[in-house]
């Protein structure tokens, strides 16, 4: 009698979890009666990440500034019907790292990536199908001897920033001061890294315009540290024939230095939107 309500209990039980995200299976075994009850398998749902649209919309689809109550503050926010979107957020955390969303046309999402220095991806890279089946990346392991830290470590060092306080950062109109980013060419891998030249003003504002600045171009070697002005590296590399080779086109030297100004450049411009700080003070 007594084993027959506890049958009945735990088939209540199996029957009262079917379709339960959170429960598990589970083999009980009475030895004294040698009954043996097993639970219904059921598998957790997966759970695929979306676009915060909610969001999306209190912040006027992403034209008004938004800052999280944790102190990240998001960069860029958009969504365009039929296509996809992405939203870029800053870490409130030195040494402010960003990470990068993209969604596709549905609202899941596509990838996710951290990037250290504006533009050097770190970490775990995610990429996901339509299904939600994903692939992940670990960008530590393309980098050498020297990493992303040692870089920041040398930019210190040099007194743009403050790594243990994370003053000296920023401009005043929010924007980073500095950016790096790390390339590997036919085994050869360094850092371009930019800070601000002397006081970084190049010209005086008319009134009611941001500041001016100019960067200074510096390349770190990847396995020795070894830093060089451009013109450094280029005695470094002696032959005028020195190629580089991208995406299956290749490049002279002067090329190359093109390409990665150009490259930089459309970094800066956020992919053609206004980023929080400049609609902050724009």
């Amino acid at each position: 009698m007594i084993m027959g309500k506890i049958l009945c209990f735990l088939l209540f039980l199996s029957s009262y979890f079917q379709g339960k995200e959170n429960s598990f299976s589970y083999l009980m075994i009475d030895k004294r009666s040698e009954l043996k009850i097993i639970d219904t398998i059921i598998k957790k749902k997966k759970i695929i990440e979306k676009f915060d649209f909610e969001l999306y919309k209190k912040t006027n689809n992403g034209e008004t500034p938004y800052k999280r109550k944790n102190g990240n503050v998001i960069l860029s926010f958009v969504f365009e019907k039929g296509e996809g979107g992405y939203i870029e957020e800053r870490m409130n955390v030195i040494p402010y790292y960003t990470v990068l969303k993209e969604y596709y046309s549905d609202g899941s999402i596509k990838l996710k990536e951290t990037y250290i220095g504006q533009a050097t991806k770190i970490g775990i890279s995610e990429y996901y199908d339509k299904k939600g089946r994903v692939t992940r990346i670990n960008e530590d392991k393309k980098f050498g001897r020297i990493k992303p830290l040692d870089v920041l470590k040398f930019i210190e060092k040099k007194g743009y920033i403050n790594l243990k306080e994370g003053k000296s950062w920023f401009r005043e109109n929010g924007e980073m001061k500095f950016g790096f980013y790390f390339t590997e060419e036919k085994g050869y891998k360094y850092y371009s890294i930019m800070v601000p030249g002397k006081e970084g003003e190049i010209s005086i504002p008319k009134k009611g315009e941001p500041k001016a600045y100019t960067d200074l171009h510096l390349l770190m070697d990847g396995e020795t540290g070894q830093v060089y002005t451009e013109e450094e590296f280029e005695r470094r590399n002696k032959s005028p024939k020195t190629t580089h080779t991208f995406q299956g086109k290749t490049y002279t030297e002067e090329e190359w230095k093109a390409f990665e100004q150009e490259q930089w450049e459309k970094y800066q411009a956020n992919r053609n939107h206004k980023s929080f700080w400049e609609r902050l003070f724009g």
